[in-house]
């Protein structure tokens, strides 16, 4: 297969394989929503003075999950305890892009891609276990700003995590509830 072929099937992979949700949603819309919300976060940085390269933060937004078009959606818990190179043979230009990310920019693109969840599953997932699940991705989604905020030494982080979970209809934890 080849790159774009590849990105071009994620069309046709559904995500939320283990949740029920009321709208189907396929991997490319989540890509594209994800580098939507990524050059928001990247614009909000550049206000406070942190320097992302976008170009690269959005290119990695839109291939982050490139290899569900190979295996089909993956879910996060599951992704999270397998090695990264484990689902990526075969993907080798893939690999190559990874190692061109930087760290930052893989970080704003899990805060977007956790953001984007959140806003999905609270607009489409069935309770109760779309509330478990949004639960345990805003939980994730705090985690990943502190490490963001320890790495960067970039505290409006949390500020526009805030904001953006704000926007999406979250606005305090417990919001699943």
């Amino acid at each position: 297969m080849n790159r774009t072929k590849e990105l071009f099937n994620l069309a046709y992979v559904p995500r939320w394989a283990v949740v029920p949700i009321q709208r189907p949603q396929s991997v490319a819309e989540h890509s594209f929503r994800v580098a939507a919300v990524t050059a928001e976060i990247c614009d909000r940085l550049q206000f406070y003075g942190v320097h992302v390269d976008q170009s690269r933060a959005l290119w990695w937004a839109l291939i982050h999950d490139v290899e569900e078009s190979f295996t089909g959606d993956i879910p996060s818990p599951y992704k999270r305890s397998i090695k990264p190179d484990g689902i990526s043979v075969g993907f080798e230009w893939y690999m190559q892009e990874m190692v061109m990310v930087g760290d930052k920019e893989k970080l704003v693109v899990k805060m977007a891609d956790s953001v984007e969840a959140l806003d999905y599953i609270i607009q489409w997932g069935v309770p109760p276990s779309g509330n478990i699940v949004a639960q345990d991705i805003y939980s994730n989604a705090e985690k990943t700003v502190e490490l963001f905020i320890d790495a960067f030494g970039a505290p409006a982080m949390k500020h526009i995590f805030q904001e953006l979970t704000r926007r999406a209809g979250i606005n305090e934890p417990p919001f699943w509830m």
